[in-house]
């Protein structure tokens, strides 16, 4: 995956290609696109980090669904 807006390709479903990138939108959101190029599916996360809170918005460009998950930190255990 590219953390700099620009897509790494590899093997994808079907053996086509999937290429995936991501990059900082604003101090605490971060944005992934994982695009299937050669099939209709193109995803969008955009995870927002807020102290010990992570809100993931999940979408797809295709309009099939859109779904919000809040992950939380339970404090670091050896």
């Amino acid at each position: 995956m590219g953390l700099d807006n620009l897509y790494r390709f590899s093997p994808g479903s079907f053996s086509l290609p999937k290429g995936l990138k991501g990059y900082w939108k604003t101090d605490n959101l971060f944005v992934l696109s994982i695009n299937e190029v050669a099939n209709i599916s193109h995803f969008v996360l955009e995870m927002t980090f807020e102290e010990d809170k992570v809100t993931v918005s999940l979408s797809d460009r295709v309009g099939y669904f859109h779904d919000t998950f809040i992950g939380m930190s339970r404090g670091f255990q050896p």
